[in-house]
């Protein structure tokens, strides 16, 4: 029997950003991509999208001039901005789930998206970065509520390499939203290290962080970020934060075998020093982290994992929101 959800269903994507920010494919192979920072485009043979209100709408706004073209499956990215929000979702009557943007950042985020779930009607929930916050959706009534880490993340594959030119890099950005980030860089830059700090578009991105020894990454609020994701696909060395348990970090990649972990000021200064005088262990370290997310959560696994749970109700235990011992339902 062929399954009812695959990547030939029709799917409507309502995210934030523009187009080219995302892979080319996210779902399926005929989808429409709806956001109020992209350009309408529906000339075939194109990645089809649709610019949408900046302010909540009534979904029927954008399928009603579609009459042609009607979703299987509606997937919508939200976060506390409520930009781009699709309103009315009970008058679709095909599955809706909810990506859950950033909660660990901006105005009241969690209270915010469980006021959206319960205003609307979503089939499932699913967490990308805070798998901390989770919790939440499934006490509040939202079982189907699974964590699916970098699902939307459009890495960069390149093959470890047993050179560098940087020796070590931060890619990313630490303005007013990122005072620790800032003030580390900072310390770091006042300690000697040799930073290169840069801001990049995503393909230059894998690029520096392929061809540098050590790239840093610093969370925000303790959120699972995409940089992390992007470093190991590129084959990078990451250094990163550590994380609580209930994050899923450590679920999913192992201390000193996949990437290295730093706790506070002073273990990140200690850890600097050891793999810049120690390059062939962080490569060693890199190779096994490409390999390891390659392996096992690929967008193309995470999008098989989504579709065997759309079908069959059925996803490893770890991914569930379930998994996470705070959860009383």
């Amino acid at each position: 029997m062929t399954p009812l959800f695959s990547s030939n269903c029709r799917t409507a994507l309502f995210f934030l950003s523009h187009r080219a920010t995302y892979r080319d494919r996210l779902v399926s192979h005929s989808e429409i991509f709806f956001s109020p920072d992209c350009q309408t485009q529906l000339n075939p043979g194109q990645l089809l999208c649709v610019q949408t209100r900046p302010e909540p709408t009534d979904i029927r706004a954008y399928f009603d001039p579609l009459s042609q073209w009607q979703p299987d499956l509606i997937v919508i990215k939200a976060d506390a901005t409520q930009r781009g929000w699709a309103l009315n979702l009970r008058s679709q009557s095909v599955p809706k789930i909810l990506i859950v943007g950033d909660t660990h950042h901006l105005n009241r985020p969690i209270q915010s998206l469980l006021n959206y779930v319960e205003q609307e009607s979503f089939d499932v929930i699913i967490s990308e970065h805070d798998r901390h916050h989770l919790h939440y959706f499934a006490e509040a009534g939202h079982p189907r509520s699974i964590w699916l880490p970098g699902f939307a993340a459009n890495p960069h594959r390149r093959q470890p390499q047993n050179s560098y030119q940087h020796p070590l890099v931060f890619i990313g950005s630490a303005g007013q939203f990122h005072p620790y980030r800032r003030y580390l860089l900072e310390q770091i830059k006042k300690q000697g290290f040799p930073l290169f700090h840069t801001q990049a578009p995503q393909s230059q991105a894998a690029d520096l962080n392929n061809q540098s020894l050590i790239s840093l990454n610093i969370s925000l609020n303790g959120d699972l970020n995409l940089r992390v994701f992007e470093v190991l696909a590129a084959g990078g060395f990451l250094l990163t934060d550590r994380l609580t348990p209930e994050s899923g970090l450590s679920m999913l990649f192992e201390e000193g075998k996949h990437l290295v972990t730093f706790d506070g000021e002073v273990d990140l200064y200690e850890k600097l020093n050891y793999y810049l005088r120690h390059p062939q262990e962080a490569q060693a370290i890199a190779r096994a982290g490409y390999d390891h997310y390659w392996n096992n959560y690929s967008p193309e696994l995470h999008l098989q994992r989504l579709f065997d749970y759309l079908n069959t109700g059925k996803i490893e235990h770890n991914y569930c929101a379930a998994a996470d011992r705070r959860v009383q339902v």
